[in-house]
């Protein structure tokens, strides 16, 4: 009955790969008996990170479309984490309905382009979810401080972290108190992934040198800021937890077990 319990349900997939291989898209499909449909949107995944809530932008998560080409489509199977091929491949042809009245870039040149707005993407998409994270375990960790038996020099490392905490911020999404009165604020790197973005989300046409720019510097500045995020979360603050623990405070959720 417990092995039973921990299965994992048998799931039933459209795999669809790009001509050279590389899988663009797996499309569930229904593991049960019967005669069933399943299509692909001609999209990639959605980049969002897991837990992104809905907004008006994207109530659904949706990736951006695929390049016209040929493409192939298998149905596959995983039974306990193992995958087979049930039938397939069959070609796929993606055919560009229309042109448009202006001259588009080369898709192939368009295509790179999406891949690396995706890439960046799935990092500025988990940054939107990891600042109010990391904003909420900074506040527990001042409630932890406030409870602390000796706090000693505790308090002015707490004090350091916070203050990194609001640069880091700042650098993503720009001034809280400019934003908060209508003041325009300079670009950040978040503005800069969203104005890369839009020019291939709603156009055919394909990146104009403007957003091969905002890409160029989100690109640049997002390897710099994450790399000061993942210090900040992997070292700062796991370094303060222990100080506080030290000092006699509780501990925080997410916090590594004290030991006795």
């Amino acid at each position: 009955i417990e092995a039973e319990r921990r299965e994992q349900a048998p799931e039933v997939m459209v795999v669809v790969r790009d001509a050279e291989g590389a899988v663009v898209r797996r499309v569930p499909g229904p593991a049960k008996q019967g005669v069933h449909r399943v299509s692909w949107d001609l999209r990639y995944p959605a980049m969002e990170a897991i837990g992104t809530p809905p907004s008006w932008f994207t109530p659904e998560p949706t990736g951006f479309l695929a390049m016209p080409g040929r493409y192939s489509a298998t149905l596959e199977q995983k039974v306990d984490g193992v995958v087979s091929t049930l039938a397939g491949p069959v070609e796929v042809v993606v055919e560009q309905m229309r042109s448009g009245s202006l001259p588009a870039r080369p898709l192939a040149e368009t295509g790179a382009y999406i891949k690396r707005l995706n890439d960046l993407g799935r990092g500025i998409s988990a940054a939107n979810l990891k600042l109010p994270a990391l904003a909420l375990r900074v506040e527990q960790l001042g409630q932890a401080l406030a409870r602390a038996q000796d706090r000693g020099a505790v308090d002015r490392r707490y004090e350091a972290a916070r203050q990194q905490l609001f640069v880091l911020t700042e650098a993503f999404s720009g001034n809280a108190s400019k934003a908060a009165i209508g003041e325009p604020d300079t670009h950040r790197l978040g503005n800069r992934y969203w104005h890369a973005m839009l020019g291939v989300q709603f156009s055919s046409y394909g990146p104009t040198p403007s957003h091969l720019r905002s890409l160029e510097i989100a690109e640049a500045e997002y390897a710099q800021w994450s790399a000061e995020v993942n210090q900040f979360e992997g070292q700062t603050l796991p370094a303060l937890e222990q100080a506080l623990v030290a000092a006699g405070a509780p501990s925080v959720p997410g916090a590594a077990l004290p030991q006795r």
